[in-house]
């Protein structure tokens, strides 16, 4: 089982609600961005029982709204599910006020462009009218690693979504030989911000900018302490 520690402060299209509903889902990142080089693309989730009375015993259910033919899906609670497992077999009860930090929404675009649609709901197996759903979508984009890997040059892409609210993706290549690599990001004072080291010789790198504030910034790749190539990214909130 993975080991979560969860940074995610995105928002969640939730529907379904009742009226006095006891299940809340209040951190998830419900749209994906990645390549269609991307080995996987993961959501990753909270639920919360706000029942102040009474532990809840809740199921997890996947429900497929629309994926791009030739792709995979599946979903973690406590163990990972895939097709055609819609409903987790198990229930994971939450006390009073107490969250689940280990949800995940996985994908895999296995090399196709796209955008699938699904939606996670989660509900008191006791009784099935309190619940909450959300829809995370997954967009894979044809933007690969190729576009900015030129010859035997090193480079990085423009960051996607841009303006970006709580993660920022770029796809890198390193050129051979290299021996230290990073990406820097930089506010519009010129002060670093962040600083993520490269380990693999291309990729994508998500970059968590929920801390930051709204503003314009630069990111550099610098390797073996030389700057590479620098871009800029627009953080929103």
């Amino acid at each position: 089982m993975k080991k979560i520690i969860l940074t995610l402060c995105s928002i969640a299209l939730v529907g379904g609600l009742q009226a006095q509903n006891s299940l809340t889902v209040p951190s998830i990142d419900n749209m994906q961005w990645g390549s269609v080089e991307t080995n996987l693309m993961q959501a990753e989730g909270t639920v919360e029982n706000t029942n102040g009375s009474v532990p809840i015993a809740i199921r997890a259910e996947r429900i497929t709204i629309d994926t791009v033919p030739g792709t995979q899906n599946y979903f973690c609670w406590e163990q990972c599910y895939e097709p055609p497992t819609s409903i987790s077999p198990t229930t994971i009860t939450l006390d009073p006020g107490s969250r689940m930090d280990q949800f995940y929404a996985d994908y895999k675009p296995n090399g196709i462009a796209g955008v699938s649609t699904l939606k996670y709901c989660f509900y008191d197996d006791t009784n099935i009218t309190d619940s909450v759903c959300v829809t995370v979508r997954f967009a894979a984009s044809p933007l690969g690693v190729q576009d900015v890997f030129m010859g035997n040059q090193s480079g990085i892409s423009e960051s996607f979504p841009n303006p970006a609210k709580t993660f920022a993706s770029v796809n890198y290549a390193l050129s051979a030989g290299w021996t230290n690599a990073e990406v820097a990001v930089y506010s519009m004072l010129g002060a670093k911000v962040k600083n993520v080291k490269l380990t693999e010789d291309q990729g994508t790198l998500k970059l968590d900018v929920a801390t930051l504030p709204s503003g314009m910034y630069f990111y550099t790749l610098s390797v073996d302490g030389k700057g590479v190539s620098t871009k800029k990214m627009l953080v929103t909130k």
